[in-house]
């Protein structure tokens, strides 16, 4: 996974790319995600995603604000959404939620309650029920866990990734 972070004046784009790959049993996985995420003046401005899992698209998402509403694209069809005023699940890999109770996930459209575990230790519940865990130290993510159903994906901060 990485994810990285470009700020221009009043705009700050967030770009998350992730492939994964895993036997689990005599199951093949193999998961590719990618999100891109902009705001101006911290509203909530665009929003690209998808995720495919072996090969077919599980999440499509795609959101724009015209100037005066938000138009989002899903695999479900196109509708107008109204985006909750949170801090969105993409600050979260750069800035430690302290005092943050509630995170917008951008890719799915969705507010998550954020549960302080520890200290430096947040945890919350996505919609299919799979809870995601960020470890900070010194402020800094650190560590994160995601729990499914069919197994636990540990990722840990590397300083230098090979390209």
């Amino acid at each position: 996974m990485s994810v990285s972070k470009e700020l221009i004046n009043d705009t700050v784009e967030y770009i998350l790319h992730s492939y994964s790959k895993a036997k689990i049993l005599w199951m093949e996985y193999e998961d590719v995600s990618h999100i891109r995420v902009r705001y101006v003046r911290d509203k909530l401005f665009y929003v690209y995603y998808y995720d495919d899992l072996n090969k077919n698209r599980k999440y499509f998402t795609e959101l724009i604000f015209d100037g005066k509403q938000y138009i989002a694209t899903t695999k479900s069809g196109t509708r107008n959404v109204i985006p909750e005023n949170y801090p969105g699940l993409m600050t979260l890999y750069f800035k430690e939620p302290v005092n943050v109770s509630k995170i917008y996930f951008e890719a799915q459209l969705f507010t998550a309650n954020l549960e302080k575990i520890n200290d430096g230790h947040y945890k919350f519940t996505t919609k299919d029920g799979n809870e995601n865990e960020y470890i900070y130290r010194d402020g800094k993510i650190d560590e994160m866990l995601f729990r499914t159903p069919i197994a636990t994906i540990r990722m840990k901060r590397v300083s230098n990734p090979a390209k």
